[in-house]
């Protein structure tokens, strides 16, 4: 039997409170909730007040203010941020709190349509306090409803980490068989973008653009949006061109890679038919003899936050035709760009089989949820596993890699429980001090474990757990060293000593900060050589090159343009076809303290 009640008649309402929030916590320390933490638990923050609003795994919490507002969580223990509140149940003896959570969760469209606030949305309190609840009479049935949802709540989730970690393996496979190509650590030969395919933008010559006669026809049109959210192939459109939009426009081949150059910088996604788009986004067809589309596509997650950064911006960021044409890359052997491509279309038929059985879960969970707060359900014969068991039977006929991703993920943990408890025995021995020759191990394992490091509690083992704590200990104990190391030159500069060193990022740094970060004028690329010259270190132009442009890509380091009309040092933004290189006169550097 089932029964309305109004949500004031359930639950207490109370407002967090504002933390401060701990950069060092202690074993002390209590947890913060915040927003995204109704969400997972990737960013855990504490604190060590002593005075906010307390809350335990009981409790429902509902965002109340912001863009996130009428976002519902519960299972979360610690003090409540400010822009939260708790729902607490008065009667535990009537209610089964995460029945109530689910309910609530699926209502979180209604208080976001119900809220106030011109710019900052918030919880409408009468809206909440009236919203009328289902509760069947009987505990046992709340609590059966619950146990059967969060089942299959449970299976989505797990299926989206599943998505997630596919994404992972494609990437960490990139990076053993390629490298980093920002780094260009396995020394592919460097080339321009252009020389591994053409380049040219989309086509719109009429304006406005979105004129009613040019849309409606049977040509798909792909804006930058859709570039920016598609993924790896674009599988689907939203709008299409009449014969006179054609007109004005031009059909691109399937198989071509868009790049988005205004607005989302260096998106990329591959046509899997034939499509017109606006000139907000250039066509990349890659020349079959030197290189896969594949392979490019990939290349650009590496370079899109590089040129996203440099991008000029007036109203809007946006990148020139040139500067893509000119960016340098590396080039493997199309052989192993095949290669990767064949392992990353296997994944993305597995992806697809996920993606699929995930969509039938939520419709299943959607269904169950529907009957279950209409009372519509019957408890006595609810079983959810013979539904479930034919989901998943349909992603395991499909699944298939070549490379297996389990089988990789255990080689890659094995080996970094293995190395981490090498490096411990060492430290150990040597009093908690890491000798330098361990440094380099340490940098090495770190790259092992980014398969697996964003892993779910749940897809942990035990040992691997215990390794991941232990090797957090000694990235500890190496970030202390860091901090108090002195680079060479600095110490030899001081005892007065001198003799030819090798250059390297510590070297760099240091360089940087004693000689140029007062310079309020910037420095150019020649100046840093120079002094490289005098103060007699051993480098390479290329080894200059890349330390300068990881610190731009860290925002270490500010790239300004000089104007060509201007012979002083005043440092203005060009917007021209400049290439993204060093050893320009007209480009200069501020140091960012």
């Amino acid at each position: 039997m089932m029964k309305f009640e109004k949500l004031n008649k359930i639950f207490t309402i109370q407002k967090g409170k504002k933390n401060n929030i701990l950069e060092n916590p202690d074993n002390d320390s209590i947890r913060v909730i915040q927003i995204d933490d109704l969400r997972n638990n990737n960013n855990i923050k504490y604190t060590n007040d002593i005075n906010g609003l307390l809350i335990n795994e009981e409790d429902i919490l509902i965002a109340w203010d912001g863009a996130n507002v009428g976002t519902v969580g519960y299972g979360k223990k610690g003090y409540l941020g400010s822009t939260l509140a708790q729902l607490k149940i008065i009667n535990d003896n009537k209610y089964h709190s995460t029945y109530l959570g689910l309910f609530l969760k699926t209502k979180s469209d209604f208080f976001k349509k119900n809220s106030t606030g011109a710019t900052i949305p918030h919880i409408h309190r009468k809206s909440l306090e009236s919203l009328l609840i289902p509760i069947p009479e009987n505990l046992a049935d709340q609590i059966r409803i619950a146990e059967v949802l969060t089942k299959v709540e449970t299976l989505i989730q797990k299926r989206k980490d599943s998505i997630d970690l596919l994404d992972d393996f494609l990437r960490s496979t990139f990076l053993d068989m390629f490298g980093d190509p920002v780094k260009n650590e396995k020394k592919w030969e460097m080339v321009k973008l252009s020389q591994l395919g053409s380049l040219d933008r989309g086509v719109s010559k009429n304006r406005p653009r979105n004129a009613p006669e040019l849309l409606g026809g049977i040509y798909p049109l792909i804006q930058t949006g859709e570039v920016s959210n598609a993924g790896l192939f674009i599988k689907e459109y939203k709008n299409t061109y009449s014969e006179l939009g054609l007109k004005q426009s031009k059909l691109w081949d399937e198989g071509t890679l868009l790049i988005t150059i205004a607005a989302n910088i260096a998106q990329t996604s591959i046509l899997t038919f034939k499509a017109c788009f606006p000139d907000s986004v250039v066509g990349f067809n890659s020349n079959k003899k030197e290189s896969n589309a594949i392979y490019v596509h990939f290349l650009f997650s590496f370079f899109q936050k590089i040129l996203e950064y440099n991008a000029p911006s007036s109203a809007q960021k946006n990148i020139n035709l040139g500067i893509l044409r000119e960016l340098k890359v590396p080039k493997p052997q199309l052989k192993l760009q095949n290669k990767f491509a064949s392992i990353v279309e296997k994944a993305e038929n597995v992806k697809e089989q996920f993606e699929a059985s995930l969509n039938e879960l939520e419709k299943l969970f959607g269904s169950l949820s529907q009957k279950a707060f209409k009372g519509e359900l019957d408890l006595s014969k609810l079983d959810v596993s013979a539904q479930i068991n034919e989901i998943e039977k349909k992603v395991e006929a499909e699944r298939g890699l070549d490379i297996s991703l389990e089988n990789k993920l255990t080689k890659s943990m094995q080996q970094f429980i293995k190395q981490t408890t090498d490096i411990q025995k060492s430290i150990d021995i040597a009093n908690n001090m890491i000798p330098k020759a361990l440094l380099k191990q340490i940098e090495t394992i770190n790259k092992i474990a980014t398969p697996f490091q964003k892993l779910k509690p749940y897809q942990i083992p035990e040992s691997l757990s215990l390794a991941m704590k232990s090797f957090e200990s000694i990235k500890s104990i190496t970030s202390t060293l860091n901090e108090e190391k002195k680079s060479t030159w600095s110490s030899m500069r001081d005892l007065g000593e001198f003799e030819r060193l090798e250059f390297d990022e510590t070297e760099g740094l240091e360089l940087i900060e004693i000689v140029f970060s007062k310079r309020k004028e910037g420095f150019t690329f020649e100046d840093f050589e120079t002094l490289l010259i005098k103060e007699k270190f051993k480098y390479s132009y290329k080894q200059i090159q890349q330390f300068i442009f990881k610190l731009i890509a860290e925002k270490k380091l500010t790239q300004h343009f000089l104007s060509n009309k201007k012979e002083n040092r005043l440092l203005q933004l060009k917007e021209d076809k400049n290439e993204i290189f060093f050893g320009d006169e007209r480009i200069w550097l501020k140091y960012n303290k």
